[in-house]
């Protein structure tokens, strides 16, 4: 089922895809959602029956959805809403969390294009941030445990929703992992993350990219606390990327194992950040099929 806040029927590029969906009974209403968890949609198994809502206690309710694996939250941006917004994305997910661990779901909804300055264009409209902000706050938001997409219309949006539901469904059998343990991250470039990582900057980061042959690699052997370039960067550097990643901090009883590891797609030209301890057992498994949710990008 999807549920969402009645403030989405005011947006007109819902107003008809909800309206439909709330006369054949595929969604329906929930006050005060948004007000509870900055969230706009709740997403749940089709069989969950919420009690009486205005009666209940709808925190714990929701609590509840989210640790069973039984709901998602979803904040849906569009146009230029996402990158106005991204100072406010650590509290965002801390919300939408509700100290559960299940993964907050942002998605980005508009056409996202790269200018030739480095600007980012929303549904071609200069937006005066760069792209590679905007490419950092996604890693940002998987780094602190979230799933982030970009949609070009709101009817892929209303797809993506439904296809969510069909995860949850699914977890069932599998349950659903928290993006704690499992991060996916999707940029389409994995270079033009390095200009968004603290300390690193275009120039180190070509020399990164130089040395080890691909932005993966580099990136890899950048969050190890032990055998990082120590030539190219400093052990501080190291800590900031690792802290700005949600690595465990150097020193820690796990800081040799849960380092974040990028895997390749090659089929999306996109990589996958999974903590090392998994590493082994998911270079092992096709990355495809760990990959039922993913970001769009201009280019896909």
């Amino acid at each position: 089922m999807i549920y969402t806040d009645p403030a989405e029927l005011r947006h007109p590029d819902m107003r008809a895809i909800l309206a439909a969906a709330l006369e054949t009974g595929d969604a329906q209403l929930l006050p005060n959602l948004e007000a509870l968890t900055d969230a706009d949609y709740l997403l749940t198994l089709p069989g969950v029956v919420l009690e009486d809502w205005q009666a209940c206690d709808q925190r714990a309710q929701l609590k509840q959805l989210l640790e069973s694996n039984r709901g998602l939250l979803v904040q849906r941006k569009t146009g230029t809403d996402w990158p106005s917004s991204m100072r406010k994305f650590s509290d965002v997910q801390l919300r939408m969390q509700m100290e559960t661990g299940a993964p907050p779901v942002a998605v980005a909804v508009g056409d996202y294009q790269l200018l030739a300055d480095g600007h980012l264009s929303v549904n071609d409209r200069p937006t005066g941030f760069y792209w590679a902000a905007y490419i950092g706050s996604v890693v940002a938001w998987a780094a602190r445990g979230g799933w982030a997409f970009q949609m070009k219309t709101h009817g892929d949006f209303w797809q993506l929703l439904q296809h969510l539901v069909a995860r949850l469904v699914k977890s069932q059998d599998t349950p659903l992992v928290h993006a704690r343990r499992y991060q996916e991250l999707v940029p389409q470039d994995a270079a033009t993350l390095f200009e968004t990582l603290p300390g690193v900057g275009p120039e180190t980061a070509r020399k990164l990219m130089d040395t080890y042959g691909s932005a993966t690699l580099a990136l890899y052997w950048l969050t190890d606390p032990v055998e990082y370039p120590a030539e190219l960067v400093s052990a501080k550097v190291v800590e900031r990327v690792r802290k700005w990643l949600g690595c465990e901090p150097v020193g820690s009883a796990h800081a040799g194992k849960v380092g974040h590891v990028p895997l390749i797609d090659e089929d999306k030209e996109a990589f996958l950040i999974v903590p090392k301890w998994q590493a082994q057992i998911l270079q092992k498994t096709s990355v495809a099929e760990l990959w039922p949710l993913y970001l769009k990008t201009k280019n896909s």
